[in-house]
């Protein structure tokens, strides 16, 4: 079966061309990170300088990314600064307190440095430069042009191979690439023309093992070497290189089906042109006789167009025939009248303009994470042991391996009983200075949770040692982070600096945040006037889904024939209703929508209601009782002032708490410094 180039060119996974920064941890091009200037310091807690950019930094990264710190008032500026200094103020006492050399403490930071090491370090030598690359790509817009010959069943590349060295011979010689494209790639699409695939292609819209070729060709190059996939051989050629930009695009339709004939249609069309072309204004046109509604009710407007990536806010594409006559004309320009099977068009374009790839990072960043990073951290992870020497004793593991059943994993009970006790001494593998013998291996399978589940064979248990050794290489990869790159050992500060502060404060606040009695009757004495209870209603109710139920119902009890009780007892359709003989108790108005409903009626106490629509049904209450808004007493107030009053607590024993520190670290504000920034804004 012949594929088209959309599957080909889109779904192909293939190996990293590893890259230097694999180098990193060899100690071939390690480096460290410039160092930044340092501003000015604007505050001091004890013998600790806090400098502006500091804080400057901290509130991006903590308070507001959309908001700029320069864009914030002088005063907001200080405020800042203030909880800042006041954050360092606790790290500071909790240092002094000797807090960081607890074991407990140190055991949590270290864990954590473990978590920050790893991801950064794939984040460094993957994420960043791969995304990088993909953004600079973005720049160009590439036409290509294809000869695919795809595998056999199974994978079999018997007849491709063969095939496409012919072709490439071909080429080579001197005939064209269209003539030998639409003789031997094997995808009709494409091969029909020549081998042009359709539209443009940039970073990210094919697999980099077909993209990293044709981002090293120029015009009219080709692969010199035919690029193998898992599922065809390709050659390809570039047929052009244009700057990435984008457009705003709209039309007008003539829809020719809906039109008397055809005739009439484009008489209309052609009448709409010469109005453009007489300065008519497009956006009114296309609203009064486009036939296409979702653009007309914007004027004739799609929205931003490009080449390579379709429609800005879905991706979706143009038709060929709509983007060949749209790319003949210049911006505030219109196409003469043409026919897709849509019907009659007239396209124009405006705001033509230069497309900035760093605002599709994130997007790019996605692309990779979801097609190459687990790909790229295992070749990463096998470059890191084997520059660390992992050792696997190849005939211990062959013979451990054939000893066991392939189709199993280790959740079998009985997975090992074919490995002799000799085999079971053997060394299996080492790093760095340990070693694992086949019975090391064998106890660790059955007793970590994390390596149950591996299947008994080659692949398995080769992962079932990647796992088992991966603390030790990343532990070993990432030992130099601080050193190497100033931004991590500042995370990692950052992080530890979060867990002293914690326990620093859970110790000095937290731990002695009680209810106070006392507290909360003086706040209670001073805010009565404003702890006020709502309207209170309390009511019963018959829940009817039928109006025509809930009529009759009504009757017969304004009649006395059946008891209101009896009937919410026996006939109320909220079925958790009926043991409590439809009894909602005492509602607040502000509270239950049914008890809003009640009031806005006007009922007194003791009234029956008439049926009335509620939710998806009809309600027949019996108001038992009506309080109307007065004072809470204290006991009522309790949940009201609790929060506040803890409030209250927290605050005085932090203000308490952190002037005690400060004598022990005496605080500076240099606001001098903060108006030298104001002035520069």
């Amino acid at each position: 079966m012949k594929r088209s180039p959309l599957i080909l060119l889109l779904g192909l996974i293939t190996l990293l061309i590893v890259t230097n920064e694999l180098e990193l941890f060899a100690g071939k091009t390690k480096q460290k990170e410039e160092k930044k200037g340092t501003s000015k310091v604007v505050a001091k807690v004890g013998d600790e300088q806090i400098t502006f950019e500091q804080v400057e930094k901290s509130f991006q990264k903590n308070m507001n990314r959309k908001t700029k710190f320069a864009d914030l008032s002088k005063d907001s500026i200080l405020d800042f600064i203030n909880m800042y200094v006041k954050y360092r103020l606790k790290v500071n006492d909790a240092l002094s307190r000797g807090l960081d050399k607890d074991s407990s403490i140190k055991a949590e930071i270290e864990q954590n440095r473990k978590i920050l090491a790893e991801n950064f370090l794939y984040e460094k030598l993957l994420l960043d430069p791969n995304v990088d690359l993909m953004v600079k790509r973005r720049e160009k817009d590439y036409k290509i042009a294809v000869i695919i010959c795809a595998h056999g069943p199974l994978g079999d590349t018997s007849q491709s191979s063969k095939k496409i060295q012919e072709a490439l011979e071909k080429l080579n010689s001197g005939e064209t690439f269209e003539s030998i494209a639409t003789k031997y790639s094997e995808d009709s699409e494409s091969a029909k023309n020549g081998g042009v695939v359709r539209g443009f292609i940039s970073s990210g819209m094919v697999n980099r093992n077909l993209e990293n070729p044709i981002y090293n060709l120029k015009v009219n190059e080709y692969t010199k070497n035919p690029i193998k996939t898992n599922f065809a051989y390709f050659i390809i050629k570039v047929l052009d290189i244009q700057p990435r930009t984008k457009s705003k695009v709209g039309h007008i339709l003539i829809n020719t089906e809906l039109a008397n004939d055809s005739a009439a249609a484009w008489t209309k069309a052609n009448q709409i042109y010469e109005r453009l072309k007489n300065g008519a204004d497009f956006s009114q046109l296309a609203k009064e006789n486009s036939d296409e509604k979702q653009s007309a009710e914007k004027g004739g407007w799609f929205g931003f167009y490009s080449k390579s990536t379709g429609l800005e806010k879905t991706s979706d594409h143009l038709s060929a025939d709509f983007e060949q006559n749209l790319y003949q004309i210049k911006d505030k320009q219109y196409t003469k009248p043409f026919l897709t099977q849509f019907g009659i068009h007239i396209a124009t374009m405006d705001s033509t303009q230069l497309i900035d790839p760093s605002t599709e990072r994130e997007e790019l960043k996605l692309i990779y994470k979801r097609m190459y990073y687990n790909e790229d951290k295992k070749l990463l992870f096998d470059s890191l042991s084997k520059n660390l020497n992992l050792n696997i004793n190849k005939l211990a593991f062959t013979e451990f391996a054939a000893s066991m059943d392939s189709n199993k994993t280790n959740l079998d009970t009985n997975w090992t009983k074919g490995v002799s006790n000799g085999l079971k001494e053997q060394n299996l593998f080492g790093l760095l200075n340990k070693k694992w013998s086949v019975q090391d291996f064998i106890y660790l399978m059955n007793t970590k949770s994390e390596l149950r589940g591996y299947a008994t064979n080659n692949e398995g248990l080769k992962k079932a040692i990647d796992k088992i050794v991966e603390p030790i290489v990343i532990a070993e990869a990432t030992k130099n982070l601080e050193n190497d790159y100033s931004e991590f050992a500042s995370t990692v500060k950052e992080f530890r600096d979060g867990i002293l502060l914690f326990k620093v404060e859970a110790t000095e606040v937290w731990d002695k945040l009680k209810f106070d009695s006392t507290e909360a009757r003086k706040y209670y004495d001073q805010n009565s006037d404003k702890l006020i209870r709502d309207k209170m209603i309390e009511f019963s109710e018959i829940y009817l889904l039928s109006d025509s139920s809930a009529q009759k119902l009504y009757k017969q009890i304004q009649n006395k024939e059946i008891e209101f009780d009896k009937a919410a007892e026996n006939l109320t359709q909220r079925a958790e209703y009926r043991k409590k003989k439809g009894d909602h108790g005492l509602q607040s108005i502000k509270r239950s929508k049914l008890a809003a409903a009640i009031d806005s009626l006007g009922f007194k106490s003791g009234d029956i209601s008439k049926p009335f629509q509620f939710e998806k049904g009809f309600s027949i209450v019996k108001i038992r009782k009506i309080e109307e808004p007065r004072k809470k007493t204290f006991e009522e107030a309790i949940p009201d002032i609790a929060p506040k009053v803890q409030d209250l607590l927290q605050k005085r024993l932090t203000d308490s708490w952190l002037e005690n520190v400060k004598k022990r670290f005496p605080v500076t504000i240099n606001e001098k410094v903060v108006n030298e920034y104001i002035k520069k804004k």
